[in-house]
């Protein structure tokens, strides 16, 4: 057998309703070009708080490519406070993803509210559910995700298998 390091345990959410919970101050609105600059500071933090070991330049090119999509969405309270994006689009269900709340604006309730709103306007549209992905490890977003209304369905984890000799 070859040898294989574990990675980064997620659990996999699913929501099909949206229980009701207190929501913070501000409004959601679709991020444009024009919102780039927080959009791609967003997402660096994203990608250093839970893909650290991960090319965070690529989470850049992916939130640009989502504002071009229209996929990206900003919670406003004066000021950009949160982010979330839906990717991975299937007839039937849409993947909530790219949650980040810069840590000077954390414990305002941002992250729920602006992932609840986002998930009540899919489900109220044209998907019978939503998912997203959570690290196993990280009990605050697992139990925001939790008093939404979404439950776990499954769990997956990282596995990085050492190359064999005489291999790349």
């Amino acid at each position: 057998g070859r040898a294989y390091q574990e990675g980064m345990r997620q659990r996999i959410f699913e929501l099909r309703q949206v229980n009701n919970i207190p929501l913070s101050s501000g409004k959601m609105r679709v991020a444009t070009e024009k919102d780039l600059p927080v959009v791609k500071d967003f997402a660096l933090g994203f990608y250093r708080d839970c893909f650290p070991n991960k090319e965070q330049e690529k989470g850049v090119a992916l939130a640009e490519s989502m504002v071009a999509e229209g996929t990206c969405y900003l919670w406003e309270d004066q000021k950009p406070v949160a982010m979330v994006a839906l990717r991975r689009p299937t007839t039937h269900g849409i993947c909530i993803s790219y949650v980040y709340t810069p840590p000077e604006e954390r414990g305002k309730g941002y992250a729920s509210t602006v992932v609840a709103t986002v998930s009540r306007q899919c489900l109220e549209g044209k998907y019978d559910f939503c998912t997203l992905y959570t690290d196993a490890e990280n009990p605050t977003s697992n139990s925001i995700y939790l008093k939404i209304g979404y439950k776990i369905i499954g769990e997956v984890m990282d596995v990085e298998f050492e190359a064999s000799p005489g291999e790349g």
